[in-house]
C-alpha cells in the first residue's frame, strides 16, 4: 500500500498531539481508544504493541490509516520496520533496541517516516545524523510508564529541544493541565499514553491544547 502524499507534509500538524498505544496487546481496546482520539481531533497515532505479531500489527495499522488518511493524519508503528515498509503505516518509531536510523534510512523508501525515541543529547545526535524525520524526547515529567525516573524537567527538555534541528515531541507525564501549561514551549507537540485510556481523556487533551493555543 502506498503512503500517498509525502507524509512529511503532515508532520507539523499531526505531531501536535500524538496518541501512544498502551502496549497491552488488546486490539479491540486499542481501536476503541484510537477512534475516540481521532474523533476528538488527534491526528497521529503511535502503535507501540510488541505483543502483536507482524500480520496482526499490520492489520491494526491499516485500520488506523483508514481513519487518519482522509484527515491528513499519520500512523507510526513502533520498532517494526518490516510492517512500516509494507505501507501499513506512514512510518516507524525506533527505540534503543531497534535498528539504527541510518541503517533504516539506507534501505527504506524515501517517503517512509523515521521517528526516534530519545532521552539525551547523544541519542538525539544519532537520530539527526541517521536521517530521522522527528524525535520523541522522554520522559519530560515523571510518568507511570517509567517508574522511578524523575523526568528530565523543563529546563533540560528546553535545552535539548532548542539544539535539535528536527521536530521534537515531548512525552512523559502529560495530562491536559501540563499540555496547556507547556503550549509555549519549543516542543513540536506532545505525546501521551495513559491519559488516552481515561474516560473522555482524548477530548480533555485536545480541548486543553486548543484553548491554550487560542490564548497564546
Amino acid at each position: 500500500m502506498s503512503r500517498g502524499t509525502d507524509p512529511r507534509s503532515r508532520l507539523r500538524t499531526a505531531l501536535r498531539l500524538v496518541m501512544v498505544s498502551d502496549g497491552c496487546g488488546d486490539v479491540k481496546r486499542l481501536l476503541v481508544a484510537a477512534r475516540a482520539a481521532v474523533g476528538a481531533g488527534v491526528r497521529a497515532v503511535h502503535v507501540r504493541e510488541s505483543r502483536l505479531g507482524a500480520r496482526e500489527l499490520a492489520a491494526v495499522c491499516l485500520r488506523l490509516r483508514a481513519l487518519l488518511d482522509p484527515l491528513g493524519g499519520l500512523v507510526v508503528v513502533g520498532d517494526r520496520v518490516d510492517v512500516a515498509m509494507t505501507g501499513a503505516a506512514h512510518g516507524v518509531q525506533l527505540g534503543h533496541r531497534s535498528l539504527e536510523p541510518a541503517a533504516v534510512r539506507a534501505f527504506a523508501e524515501k517517503d517512509l517516516l523515521i521517528g526516534c525515541s530519545t532521552h539525551d543529547a547523544a541519542e538525539i545526535a544519532t537520530a539527526v545524523e541517521g536521517g530521522a524525520d522527528f524525535v520523541t524526547l522522554a520522559p519530560v515529567f515523571p510518568s507511570a510508564s517509567k517508574p522511578g525516573h524523575p523526568g528530565l524537567g523543563l529546563a533540560a527538555a528546553r535545552t535539548l529541544t532548542a539544539a535539535c534541528p528536527l521536530p521534537v515531541v515531548w512525552l512523559g507525564g502529560f495530562d491536559a493541565a501540563r499540555i496547556a501549561a507547556c503550549v509555549d514551549e519549543p516542543a513540536a507537540g506532545f505525546a501521551a499514553l495513559g491519559a488516552f485510556g481515561e474516560p473522555s481523556g482524548a477530548q480533555a487533551l485536545v480541548s486543553a491544547l486548543r484553548v491554550a493555543e487560542v490564548r497564546r
